[in-house]
């Protein structure tokens, strides 16, 4: 198991398979008033190893994703009196597979692998009882922790500022090569790269982070995240023109044929249950985000379906 103490009273702590999907990195926080889990996700090995070192008060999940929340019930049976919180708008997904399957899309009836894939990763509902609102301060006793929320990946996703330890956490906005992803259905493109410009201000200032972490990759110099920022963001204009490439070259498209031909991910020798969900997704909000700015419009197919053109 790798771990390191990024500053007093701050563990990351890596997941299974390096953190990455279905895993995530956590992290442990030591006050004198509180021992707190951030995401549960590490797998159970790894987690297990965590909780062995006491219980915690306090768990919080940065959001609903599987890769975050799948070791709650681990982290309740360990820690009876652990209190559940998340991110102010998405307690419905955490404590309802309705909610869940709601947020994710995956309430399609043509999805029944995916939620078994889902439920069989670990998802059980969450008794959250206190919902994180942007901004507020959270003191744990000589450890304090501002919330950030990074919405974009998905509605409420938050990140935590450690100002005093100049330590960021960004939760899946990680700079991966996966990312970014906003597969749900309310993700929000403009929410993302609204996110992305407040981290990089932050990360700017002279008084901002010095360690960058995140939920999928060994932390980060500050240096290091700003460099790895333009690419990361440009990935967006990259796969809209794509989309427009595909659109002109080909015609009119259905959202489905269009998704098809993978412009988000590309074409794939193995497709894991969900992904062609996100990239679905993905598209969709694409298209509409380019019809708000007039490069494609949506009209009636020659059968009375609904096509995609650019315009």
């Amino acid at each position: 198991m790798y771990q390191l103490e990024v500053a007093p009273g701050v563990t990351f702590v890596e997941g299974e398979r390096r953190g990455r999907f279905p895993y995530g990195d956590v992290l442990v926080l030591e006050g004198r008033e509180a021992r707190v889990l951030v995401d549960t996700g590490a797998g159970e090995e790894v987690l297990a190893g965590v909780l062995d070192r006491g219980p915690v008060d306090v768990v919080i999940n940065t959001h609903y994703h599987i890769d975050h929340v799948r070791g709650n019930v681990l982290a309740a049976s360990r820690s009876p009196g652990a209190a559940f919180w998340c991110p102010e708008g998405e307690k419905e997904p955490l404590t309802s597979w309705e909610g869940f399957l709601r947020f994710t899309g995956f309430d399609d009836p043509g999805l029944d692998d995916a939620r078994r894939f889902r439920s069989g990763l670990g998802w059980a509902p969450t008794p959250v009882v206190r919902e994180l609102v942007d901004g507020e301060v959270l003191d744990f006793g000589g450890l304090r922790a501002t919330v950030l929320r990074l919405s974009g990946h998905t509605p409420g996703h938050t990140g935590l500022w450690f100002e005093e330890r100049r330590v960021l956490f960004t939760a899946d906005i990680d700079m991966s090569s996966f990312g970014p992803w906003y597969g749900d259905v309310f993700s929000s493109i403009d929410d993302y790269l609204a996110s992305l410009e407040r981290l990089e201000r932050l990360a700017a200032g002279t008084s901002g982070p010095r360690v960058v972490l995140t939920s999928h990759r060994r932390p980060l110099t500050v240096e290091s995240f700003r460099a790895r920022l333009p690419a990361f963001r440009a990935r967006f204009e990259e796969r809209e023109e794509r989309i427009l490439s595909m659109l002109a070259g080909v015609g009119p498209l259905t959202l489905e044929d269009l998704a098809a031909r993978w412009p988000i991910y590309g074409r794939q020798s193995r497709v894991l249950p969900g992904l062609m969900k996100s990239e679905r997704l993905m598209l969709a909000h694409h298209l509409e985000r380019l019809a708000r700015s007039g490069r494609v419009r949506c009209v009636a197919g020659p059968g009375g379906e609904k096509v995609w053109e650019a315009l």
